[in-house]
């Protein structure tokens, strides 16, 4: 499992330094997914524009889960995450991907 108490700096060095070692081994017709909660969205978008670039950003998935808590009146539901979905080109839509 994932420490999530990281401070944003360590967890984006984390990132970066795979990013440094997987970025060089990705094949054109490759897909790179990162899975954030709504605490690190926008690091990880940014991040991710620096290796791939904005026009290399295919989507946003929303992946929804149930949260036992939406009754709550004292704020809003936290009952979603996002991936991020990236192509390594513009030959991304070349590879297969399969989505349930």
């Amino acid at each position: 499992m994932y420490k999530d108490k990281y401070q944003d700096s360590t967890w984006l060095s984390i990132i970066q330094n795979n990013l440094n070692v997987s970025y060089n081994l990705l094949k054109y017709t490759s897909n790179f997914f990162i899975h954030l909660d709504h605490n690190a969205d926008y690091l990880g978008r940014h991040l991710m524009n620096t290796y791939f670039g904005k026009e290399q950003f295919v989507n946003e998935i929303i992946w929804y889960f149930s949260d036992n808590y939406q009754g709550n009146v004292s704020g809003f539901a936290n009952n979603h995450q996002n991936i991020l979905w990236y192509g390594a080109s513009e030959d991304y839509y070349n590879s297969k991907v399969m989505v349930d």
